[in-house]
């Protein structure tokens, strides 16, 4: 997985690069999403959030998605978004902990929360006490996440009825809270949903990439 979200610089060089108007990079549902909406690029904020080492931001699932297979095609690698299943193992470790640093709450100092006060996105791995077993930074707080997974209510019967499949027009899996979220919102268990095309400032996404 993508040690850290992708950042503003990161994601302006799909947007250099033609990504908006390479069909080829979208999904279905996407390009039509982009074409109705005559999107030509992620939606900005205030002036901190077009920091270069913040997270992107204003980045809706359709895309993070194309932003996903530009990257595979210049790199010739698989990358995706997480699954919602990734995702967690990744922030929680082998040892199914609370927040990525382990069980003592302690946010304030780990990540960037509600009650850290900042109020807005910061440098992508200014935290670094709060860091995931495997390294990732900001897997809580900064920004929420999107997932690949197809949101599901709960776990009752998820692992017949959960859907990782980029295809479509569902509501898809957010993880990992955020700069406006308490501690409960940034446990490593948290969910939370959104439509593929909403695009707000709290949003962002980390990539994994997928074995041959």
């Amino acid at each position: 997985m993508q040690p850290d979200p992708i950042t503003v610089a990161q994601y302006q060089c799909f947007a250099n690069d033609g990504g908006y108007d390479r069909k080829n990079c979208w999904t279905e549902a996407g390009w039509n999403w982009r074409t109705h909406r005559s999107v030509t690029g992620p939606e900005n904020y205030g002036e901190v959030y077009q920091t270069p080492n913040h997270p992107r931001t204003g980045v809706s699932w359709f895309e993070a998605v194309a932003f996903c297979n530009w990257l595979s095609e210049r790199t010739r690698l698989r990358i995706v978004l997480p699954t919602e299943s990734e995702w967690e193992r990744a922030a929680r470790g082998t040892n199914g902990q609370k927040y990525p640093w382990g069980d003592q709450e302690d946010c304030q100092s780990r990540c960037n929360m509600g009650e850290t006060g900042i109020d807005h996105t910061t440098v992508v791995g200014l935290f670094p006490k709060g860091n995931a077993p495997c390294g990732a930074a900001d897997m809580a707080g900064n920004v929420w996440e999107w997932c690949q997974t197809k949101w599901i209510r709960d776990y009752e019967g998820y692992v017949y009825e959960v859907r990782d499949n980029p295809d479509g027009d569902f509501d898809r899996v957010l993880r990992g809270g955020a700069f406006t979220i308490d501690p409960a919102g940034v446990r490593c268990s948290f969910r939370d949903w959104y439509g593929p095309g909403v695009r707000r400032e709290v949003i962002g996404f980390r990539l994994a990439a997928e074995a041959d």
